[in-house]
């Protein structure tokens, strides 16, 4: 059984510890022009306080009165490119001679990008090395599937043999996932929370990742099943260490087992939704926000958002209107109800065809507005 963080997940555990808010830099900093990303230049002026009429210091040492930040809490500074001088905003103070990486925001209009800290370059070299490995699903299926024969012919080692049959029983059924225990249960022991919980000094003895450990603890280096199992690792891998850029939010990938042995993503995003709700407030009283992604067949999805402060909000998009017509009113009626009787207010219920965006090109072809369920 695994009881301790193998040393190259014990990176990633150290650097969500001391991590602070901030995205990764992401792209080159030696890029040489205007047109890029990012740029590299050397300030010539900057100002000493972020108020209006501050006083700025020269490279020479001379001093002169500075405009005023362009928002409120920015510091304005001169930087030279190539030669020729810009205007650059910076969220903290800037000293002439200093080296700093820009990134253009108007024609003539540059913003101080932060250096990334210690943990943020840990991060990112985290990323760099786990995101050529990762895999799909697909690569581990047929090693699952090849589990019915003996270790012998598999050539595995009976410690191996079984850490690749615990993987294989630990994986939900899909139809299990319909009973909230079940969901819990999985969305626990998903991999995703292995480190923490560790820590913790809670077992991990049905956890995904732990298993996976295991079997490359027994698995020979060169043995075929190796890989793709480096390759599931390497994609919980990868999804952790971008929930730790994400703010009150989190994405989770669940493996579950269809009625045909295949194995299926189901993938969820937990949010706080902070715009309706105080971090001091109860939980109880929080706004949260499940989403929730179904393949079904021919590589289409249902896309459900459950938005909850204590009564339910459901949205539903759906692949087409076919799907919107099955669906009809009295399916969704039942749903509710249904819900109702087991102690769960729901707010309203939305349909849409198509995927969820964030502008208004998708309109509910379906809305039922319960309005004496309101709180």
């Amino acid at each position: 059984m695994v009881n301790q963080i193998p040393p190259s997940s014990l990176v990633a555990v150290n650097t969500l510890q001391s991590i602070a808010k901030g995205s990764v830099l992401a792209g080159s900093s030696n890029t040489n022009s205007l047109g890029q990303n990012l740029v590299q230049a050397q300030v010539l002026t900057a100002t000493a306080s972020p108020s209006s009429g501050a006083a700025t210091t020269g490279a020479a040492g001379y001093t002169r009165t500075g405009a005023a930040p362009t928002s409120q809490g920015q510091y304005q500074a001169t930087v030279s490119v190539q030669g020729q001088v810009y205007k650059a905003v910076s969220n903290v103070p800037l000293t002439p001679g200093q080296t700093v990486t820009l990134k253009a925001i108007g024609p003539q209009l540059l913003q101080v990008v932060p250096t990334p800290s210690a943990a943020q370059q840990t991060l990112l070299s985290q990323l760099k090395t786990y995101l050529p490995q990762q895999q799909s699903l697909d690569q581990l299926q047929p090693l699952l599937q090849r589990l019915t024969l003996t270790p012998t012919a598999l050539a595995l080692s009976p410690q191996a043999y079984s850490a690749m049959q615990s993987i294989k029983q630990q994986l939900p059924k899909k139809d299990e996932l319909k009973q909230p225990d079940t969901l819990k249960s999985a969305v626990q022991n998903s991999g995703f929370f292995t480190e923490k919980r560790l820590l913790k000094g809670e077992s991990v003895s049905q956890d995904h990742k732990a298993l996976l450990w295991q079997a490359l603890q027994n698995l020979e280096p060169e043995h075929p099943m190796r890989k793709a199992v480096e390759g599931r690792l390497a994609r919980i891998q990868v999804m952790q260490l971008e929930n730790m850029q994400r703010d009150n939010e989190q994405h989770i990938e669940l493996v579950m087992t269809s009625p045909q042995q295949e194995l299926e993503p189901f993938r969820l995003r937990v949010k706080r939704d902070e715009s309706g709700s105080s971090p001091e407030a109860p939980e109880q009283q929080q706004n949260w926000q499940i989403d929730l992604d179904f393949e079904i067949e021919d590589n289409e999805q249902i896309h459900i958002r459950l938005d909850y402060q204590q009564a339910l909000g459901i949205s539903l998009w759906l692949p087409d209107k076919s799907w919107d017509d099955t669906l009809s009113e009295p399916v969704s009626k039942s749903l509710i109800n249904a819900l109702q009787d087991k102690g769960i207010r729901v707010s309203n219920y939305q349909q849409f065809v198509g995927r969820p965006k964030e502008d208004d090109d998708i309109r509910p072809v379906n809305t039922l507005p319960l309005i004496d369920e309101k709180v």
